[in-house]
């Protein structure tokens, strides 16, 4: 069973992440807004982060602050405020992590367009090279697919992503016409681009597919960013007040677990300034 300890622990990485100004241009003319998007959009230095401080604590329980946290954990366990408080807490972070899970799939959709894009970029190079050899056994085919190519141009990979992919496929289709085999088998390599197009569009689809029914099944949930602010409330308004009181009434039980949160909370704090370039020994605006 999981203790206080390890919870807040988890907890705090979470809160702890931040979301990039940034939106993507192919999701949003989707049909998705600007919020959506920011809302699902973590930056995966911000998910390591949360992760390097899980990682950290949960293997240091030998530093002094932690080494008498299990003598107080069980009266912890019963105590009337904290035991609500944390299931509230609790509740909050996995539905974070349910959110950044999300976030996840989104990624992979992401890298798996910029994969079309690459293998795109690169078929278009080759055709537009061999259309301008100098030799006509390669210019002549050269030309004929690069006429193809030349419809869609370039330009379909700034299209959202539903028009994109059909584009993509259009291209894939018309490329595989009988009558221009014969071209594509003169021209060495034109062969494998095109079946790099075809494998990074076909992975495109499976990763768009497993967006698509995990937004479906999360249609009503929150976002990460909206369930960050009512545990960011639960730690700042409720848990750490109580905590300075109890350290204060209660030593015996209390103090070990609120210099462990204190601790988990500064080390955090730390860690998120020196990654925003600010200097991490310079205490928050409310410290100083």
């Amino acid at each position: 069973m999981k203790t206080f300890t390890t919870i807040i622990i988890g907890i705090v990485a979470l809160v702890s992440m931040q979301i990039p100004a940034k939106t993507n241009d192919k999701l949003m003319a989707n049909g998705l807004s600007k919020a959506d998007i920011e809302s699902i959009q973590y930056m995966r230095e911000e998910e390591k982060l949360a992760h390097d401080v899980y990682t950290f604590y949960t293997g240091q329980y030998d530093i002094p602050i932690f080494r008498n946290i299990s003598r107080s954990e069980t009266a912890l366990a019963e105590d009337t405020f904290l035991k609500p408080l944390f299931g509230e807490m609790q509740t909050l972070s996995d539905q974070i992590t349910e959110a950044i899970k999300r976030d996840r799939i989104l990624s992979a959709m992401e890298d798996a367009d910029a994969e079309v894009e690459t293998a795109t970029r690169a078929l278009n190079a080759v055709l537009k090279g061999y259309s301008a050899m100098p030799l006509d056994l390669y210019s002549t085919a050269g030309k004929a697919l690069y006429d193809v190519m030349a419809k869609y141009k370039l330009k379909i990979l700034r299209l959202n992503y539903a028009d994109q992919s059909s584009n993509i496929e259009a291209l894939l289709m018309d490329l595989a016409a009988p009558a221009l085999q014969p071209h594509i088998n003169a021209l060495p390599g034109v062969t494998d681009a095109i079946g790099n197009v075809r494998t990074a569009q076909t992975n495109f689809t499976a990763k768009r597919v497993a967006y698509e029914k995990a937004m479906a099944l999360n249609a009503e949930g929150a976002t990460a960013s909206e369930l960050k602010k009512p545990l960011l409330e639960l730690i700042n308004a409720r848990l750490v007040p109580y905590l300075k009181v109890s350290k204060m009434v209660s030593p015996d039980t209390h103090t070990h677990f609120a210099d462990a949160v204190a601790q988990v909370i500064a080390t955090t704090n730390t860690a998120i300034r020196r990654r925003s370039g600010k200097n991490p020994e310079e205490p928050p605006a409310e410290e100083q």
